[in-house]
């Protein structure tokens, strides 16, 4: 209810900020309010339809309603605004992936890999997780386990040694176990 208050607060201190409708977007979509969510960040748009984060938010909340149809239309709209940049990529992804067009996915997060999209910014989640997934998926154990190096430079030198890992250090994870297990590996002879 804080938050809730401090973003109407905003709006009191200086109307027709759009801060005020991200910061009440930011909060139902932590409730898992996906609906309100766009209500929020729609208007936030209305004040500021320049910006291009809010549209791809908009994009991601509709792929996780399964209307892709809206989520392609707010995905156009970010980008005619920012074409390259890491979170109309990243969402660019999602929309194939949700599409089932693996291939093209694929592609996309190779070329924005290519291009060090993922360090840009904090998109690069998707990114890496279809990397590594398809680096797995391939049995190339070994380029599954640099993505994650390049993705968390020196924090780890096996995904096994993490506490929580999340679901792309899960991945590398099962990468190494693999690679442990695998007979052609360099490890098992």
């Amino acid at each position: 209810a804080g938050a809730s208050r401090e973003c109407k607060r905003i709006g009191d201190i200086q109307p027709g900020n759009p801060m005020q409708f991200y910061g009440q977007g930011y909060l139902y979509l932590f409730k898992g309010e996906l609906a309100k969510f766009i209500q929020a960040y729609s208007k936030a748009i209305e004040l500021d339809p320049g910006d291009h984060e809010l549209k791809t938010g908009i994009a991601s909340a509709w792929i996780a309603l399964g209307d892709m149809r809206q989520a392609e239309l707010w995905l156009q709209k970010a980008a005619q605004l920012a074409p390259d940049q890491p979170t109309t990529v990243s969402t660019r992804i999602q929309v194939l992936l949700q599409n089932e067009q693996f291939q093209q996915a694929l592609d996309l997060a190779q070329k924005a890999h290519n291009e060090n999209l993922p360090s840009r910014q904090g998109s690069g989640d998707i990114i890496y997780g279809l990397l590594i997934g398809d680096a797995v998926r391939r049995r190339d154990f070994d380029r599954a386990l640099e993505l994650l190096q390049e993705r968390m430079p020196g924090s780890v030198a096996s995904p096994l040694e993490l506490d929580e890992p999340d679901d792309v250090t899960l991945l590398a994870g099962m990468a190494q176990v693999m690679k442990m297990q695998d007979p052609a590996s360099e490890q098992a002879s």
